[in-house]
């Protein structure tokens, strides 16, 4: 399909989705990694947590401010949507027996969840016996229409994140100065904005690093 086809493989964008806001940054990762757009605009909380299909028309323009139409996405979710928690399984089993053994006991981690889940997780620490792991779940049928709303904008969906954690990472990488800003871009208004587009610089990095 033409959206997930995308023309500059090296160009990655991040879609932060915040209480009342939406902000998008795009990265050029070809040599530095390069913040080459960034836009934001408000948003009804109504709109993303229940009609999410509405925004069409706000993330394509935020796509058009950028540039980006046609490159790899990240978007993070609110970690107000997301259920976390920190599980133990036998240090045995490789990520494929991992991922069927949570599958398997999802009702049991989440038993507040009414619906089908998604799910992933990382490993926080490795013992003698066992393994542990941050398990992270959203809503299927949440996550199905966030996906949506991306590729029908025209962006090729690679990552979905936790918006804290996108955030940390994009904070990192300020803190390391790991990032040019391109020159077209004011930089002193762009810094003066960090809040807005911190989160969505984490999340283009991480479309990078799923490459």
């Amino acid at each position: 399909m033409t959206p997930d086809f995308c023309i500059r493989r090296s160009a990655y964008v991040g879609l932060a989705i915040h209480h009342e806001r939406l902000s998008m940054i795009k990265l050029d990762r070809k040599k530095q990694t390069v913040i080459e757009g960034f836009a934001a605009a408000a948003i009804p909380l109504e709109e993303w947590v229940h009609h999410p299909h509405r925004l069409v028309p706000v993330v394509k323009r935020l796509a058009q401010t950028c540039k980006a139409n046609r490159c790899f996405a990240a978007l993070g979710l609110p970690s107000s949507q997301i259920m976390s928690k920190r599980i133990r399984v036998p240090a045995y089993l490789n990520d494929q027996e991992r991922a069927a053994e949570i599958h398997s006991h999802l009702n049991y981690y989440f038993p507040e969840a009414d619906e089908p889940l998604y799910f992933d997780f990382v490993q926080i620490e490795q013992h003698e016996q066992e393994t542990e792991l941050k398990l992270v779940a959203a809503r299927s049928k949440q996550v199905a229409a966030y996906a949506r709303l991306i590729r029908s904008v025209g962006l090729a969906l690679r990552v979905i994140d936790v918006d804290t954690d996108a955030a940390a990472r994009g904070i990192q990488s300020i803190t390391n100065k790991q990032i040019v800003i391109h020159p077209s871009l004011n930089k002193e208004k762009l810094y003066t904005r960090t809040s807005e587009w911190v989160t969505a610089l984490g999340l283009a990095l991480h479309g990078g690093m799923s490459e």
